[in-house]
């Protein structure tokens, strides 16, 4: 999408944002409080598959954590 020049109006009044903009604002304050961006770098067999599970169970995104000695993990999921 293309990045939008967002301008701020002043009023000559009380020298505050609009209320246009003050509700698109806290739009976009909602709008991002949803994003979650987490990066795990670690070894090999350090348990990244397990952390990011157990994650997503937390945020309630699955029931139940998967396990990867089971082979049912979200994140790890190689179909045949």
């Amino acid at each position: 999408s293309e990045e939008e020049e967002k301008v701020v109006i002043i009023s000559q009044d009380d020298k505050q944002p609009n209320t246009a903009i003050k509700n698109q604002q806290q739009v976009e304050f909602k709008r991002l409080q949803q994003i979650r961006n987490v990066g795990i770098l670690a070894h090999v067999d350090a348990g990244k598959t397990t952390v990011t599970e157990r994650f997503l169970e937390l945020a309630g995104i699955v029931r139940q954590a998967g396990s990867v000695d089971n082979g049912n993990t979200v994140t790890d999921y190689l179909p045949a």
